[in-house]
């Protein structure tokens, strides 16, 4: 029996492909469909969080942390696939982009002099680029659901920057007045990734309308470069951290509600717009030091993007 494809595709996430036919089977079972290009383009507001607090300031033991706390920003989601003929099987290429800057101001103690006090202006950024070649494999639940399999390889470039413009309030500091400091964390990493969507369609009741969910784990190794200022009398010194084969773990998870329009020609394409909120979460995936008068610590952590995304998606 063919089924018909009524769309395909979506983030990470969703394929939505399930038999217009009334007499179809209840149980599990593995569909044929129709083959065709899938595409889907859509955007994500989401905030970055991480547990950052960017040490820029030393003083003995004692480190003086800014916290900038980044707002809400639009990132890009967009797949492209194919849909192998009277098969259960596709493949599907999908690109990730979120890029992000936030800016505050401080007033902080002198490392050098704790009766002096400097202003700070800070800048805190991140980018996200992500890129997945996955093969699929899908699956029919009775009428109504159908899940996508699928397994692949991942590759991810996560960067954090952060810079400070610093000016002393009092000449009797030894901070080194205007200074500009700045430390950074980027990390490029490729690995599998395994992955599970589904899709639940009301059928005749509601037609078109439809439940989403999604989520996916990959292991990503690969190198992760961070550089960190630390103050010494009245200059700025740099200190570059260099990590081969860091291990990150990325999860990323969905769900939203999606509305598909059928085509009465099964020849012109499905269309479908789908609304949700994602999460896509990297462990110990930004680097930072600590840098005290008699050593330095150097220490991973998570960064997490999250937030609601709308996309359109297509079979054609």
């Amino acid at each position: 029996m063919k089924i018909r494809n009524i769309y395909l595709s979506s983030l990470t996430s969703i394929a939505v492909l399930s038999s217009a036919a009334a007499f179809a089977d209840e149980g599990v079972y593995v569909p044929e469909l129709e083959g065709g290009i899938t595409a889907s383009v859509g955007a994500w507001i989401a905030t970055p969080s991480s547990a950052q607090n960017a040490p820029i300031f030393t003083r003995g033991d004692q480190v003086e942390a800014l916290n900038v706390t980044p707002g809400y920003d639009v990132g890009i989601d967009a797949s492209l696939g194919y849909i192998f003929d009277e098969t259960a099987n596709g493949i599907e290429v999908f690109y990730r982009n979120f890029d992000t800057n936030e800016s505050g101001e401080f007033t902080a103690v002198d490392p050098t002099d704790d009766t002096n006090t400097v202003d700070i202006t800070d800048n805190l950024g991140y980018e996200l680029n992500t890129f997945d070649l996955m093969i699929s494999q899908y699956m029919n639940i009775g009428e109504h659901m159908q899940m996508r399999f699928g397994a692949g390889a991942s590759y991810v470039e996560l960067e954090e920057n952060e810079s400070a413009t610093i000016a002393a309030t009092s000449s009797r500091g030894n901070f080194p007045d205007g200074g500009f400091a700045q430390q950074s964390s980027e990390y490029k990493g490729w690995g599998p990734r395994l992955g599970i969507d589904a899709r639940y369609d009301f059928g005749e009741d509601i037609e078109g309308l439809g439940i989403v969910a999604g989520g996916s784990v990959a292991y990503f190794l690969g190198d992760l470069d961070a550089v960190t200022p630390q103050v010494k009398n009245k200059a700025i010194a740099y200190i570059n951290n260099e990590l081969d084969n860091q291990a990150v773990t990325n999860l990323r998870g969905n769900v939203g509600i999606d509305y598909v329009y059928y085509f009465e020609d099964q020849d012109l394409p499905t269309l479908g717009l789908e609304i949700g909120y994602q999460v896509d979460y990297y462990a110990d995936a930004i680097s930072a030091s600590q840098a005290t008068s008699s050593s330095e610590i150097t220490f991973t952590e998570a960064a997490t993007f999250s937030g609601p995304y709308v996309n359109l998606k297509g079979v054609f």
